[in-house]
């Protein structure tokens, strides 16, 4: 018998997938408010996630919500945002935005804001990435179904 799964099981899933590409160590005991938020932030980088927001839709304080993030994911609120909006540009740039159409749309304040912060991450600019002839391979559709 086959069932659909919830799209917030999937949002999950994918949250938790995304962790363990980022080589972020979400073994630790996940708190299952965390692990909402962070399902929240991968499914919608690009949009104005506040910390008062967050926190408010944890039920905790903005400083226990700090806290409690960096030590369920390793890394800190700031830093993975930055790795969930540096995502979400390449892949706008894979479906053939320009650096700027995907800068903003990931949510930077600006082309160079995203160019500043992927050459920091990567020690390249993502120009230079386009630039290199590499290749974009479009992914395997997920299935919203499981047996």
């Amino acid at each position: 018998m086959r069932r659909l799964v919830s799209q917030d099981r999937l949002r999950l899933e994918n949250a938790s997938q995304v962790l363990d590409v980022l080589g972020i160590n979400h073994a630790r005991t996940a708190d299952a408010r965390i692990t909402r938020t962070v399902a929240a932030l991968a499914a919608s980088p690009g949009a104005a996630h506040s910390l008062e927001d967050l926190a408010r839709s944890a039920g905790l304080s903005p400083s226990r919500y700090l806290h409690l993030f960096k030590s369920s994911t390793g890394v800190t609120l700031r830093r993975y945002r930055l790795w969930m909006r540096i995502g979400a540009a390449v892949r706008s740039l894979s479906r053939g935005s320009n650096l700027t159409e995907a800068a903003l749309e990931a949510g930077f304040a600006s082309s160079s804001h995203f160019s500043t912060t992927y050459r920091a991450m990567f020690g390249a600019s993502p120009s230079e990435l386009l630039r290199s002839g590499v290749v974009f391979r479009k992914p395997a559709p997920a299935s919203d179904e499981r047996v």
